[in-house]
């Protein structure tokens, strides 16, 4: 950075100006210098990870941010290793906070610091970092998403249903992870509408979210839980079927398929989906377990009444 020169003589002011060119001249030739050097050993840090290389492929990242305070990927990689890899929340936001600190413009910067921070728990700074990313980046929806998390675990439900629907406006098709079939936000928003007592309006978010994202299992098991609180139990029956031949959760679609069974009336049908339930139910999960094998009783009972 140049500096106005104070008042002086001609010959004075232009042996400064030539000092002062010569300076930036230099000082443009090492920043070149530092940044291909960081560069480089971004490079050589990235290829390490692919090979299973972790400690060098950090060793490498962290000399390219030595190299260069102002080069933010490798700080950025170094908070996804960090993160991912390694499991350490703590370091993993030290290195996101420092790309976002180069750069707060970056969208993925802030996201991947908002994302942290709500799998932490840290809803209130969650909501302040994902409300700087989405006020700079408006379409963004995994950011919006996230957003919405966090409100709704801070118990800002109106404010999160805003976010969830900002974020399917933003990317109706929007995938969280390479393996996800998409529909997550979706699913938040009709939740929330099925947990408050509006299935009608869960029916609607789980239909339009069908529409883009039909091989969604998480959608077609959300639409049956809104279909049987609406006592469509043939139809709910065969959203939770579908949710299971997608590979969904196969508990929670059990249960939910037994369930409707038993509203609609087919009895033999839901004890069996009771018992695959109870073959594949989380142990520690009790209370549910006790329901099923209730319902088990309950309906051989009123079997054996009706023959």
């Amino acid at each position: 950075m140049t500096r106005e020169a104070p008042n002086r003589s001609l010959s004075g002011a232009i042996v400064v100006g030539l000092l002062a060119g010569l300076w930036l001249m230099t000082s443009g030739v090492t920043c070149d210098q530092d940044r291909a050097l960081a560069v480089q050993r971004l490079n050589e840090g990235l290829a390490a990870y692919k090979r299973g290389q972790t400690q060098d492929a950090v060793a490498k990242l962290k000399e390219a941010a030595q190299a260069d305070a102002d080069f933010a990927k490798p700080r950025y990689q170094l908070g996804q290793i960090y993160e991912m890899k390694y499991e350490d929340a703590r370091e993993a936001e030290r290195f996101y906070r420092a790309a976002l600190d180069i750069h707060p413009e970056r969208a993925e910067y802030g996201y991947a610091l908002g994302r942290l921070l709500v799998s932490q728990g840290d809803y209130e700074e969650a909501i302040r970092v994902l409300k700087d990313t989405v006020d700079t980046h408006s379409g963004h929806a995994k950011s919006w998403f996230r957003l919405g998390q966090a409100q709704e675990a801070m118990g800002h439900h109106p404010k999160a249903v805003e976010a969830y629907m900002k974020s399917i406006e933003a990317d109706p098709r929007m995938t969280i992870g390479e393996d996800d079939t998409g529909g997550v936000a979706y699913h938040a928003l009709g939740d929330i509408y099925v947990t408050f007592g509006f299935p009608d309006k869960a029916l609607e978010v789980y239909e339009n979210g069908l529409s883009n994202n039909a091989e969604a299992a998480r959608l077609h098991r959300g639409l049956g839980v809104a279909q049987l609180e609406l006592e469509r139990y043939e139809a709910a029956a065969e959203s939770f079927r579908k949710a299971l031949e997608l590979g969904g959760d196969g508990g929670a679609a059990y249960f939910n398929l037994a369930a409707a069974l038993e509203g609609a009336g087919r009895p033999d049908q839901a004890i069996e989906a009771l018992q695959k339930y109870l073959d594949v139910a989380d142990p520690t999960d009790r209370a549910r377990t006790s329901v099923a094998q209730g319902m088990i009783q309950k309906l051989k009972a009123q079997g054996d009444a009706s023959n």
